[in-house]
């Protein structure tokens, strides 16, 4: 009988910027396909909580004031980020 790994909770930190004289970063959208076409546009946070994270990789895209989008950007998270201490007694 084995025992599926726990979805692990992450924050997610985002850093954007526009062009020089630009309107400036407005909308992001993430998920867990390279298609984020159905995916909603959502305000720009540069700090964002995510329900699951490990063992994913995460899409990213953000658009701009007058709709120009970035590229979209990817980043696969292995590591469960879990902080295992000694035992003290």
């Amino acid at each position: 009988n084995g025992s599926a790994t726990p979805p692990v909770a992450g924050v997610l930190t985002l850093a954007a910027e526009d062009q020089a004289g630009g309107s400036g970063v407005a909308e992001m959208r993430f998920g867990y396909q390279a298609d984020l076409s159905a995916r909603p546009w959502v305000p720009f946070r540069d700090v964002t909580q995510l329900d699951h994270i490990t063992g994913s990789r995460l899409f990213v895209e953000v658009r701009d004031g007058v709709g120009n989008r970035s590229v979209t950007v990817s980043r696969q998270f292995d590591m469960p980020g879990l902080l295992y201490l000694p035992l003290i007694k």
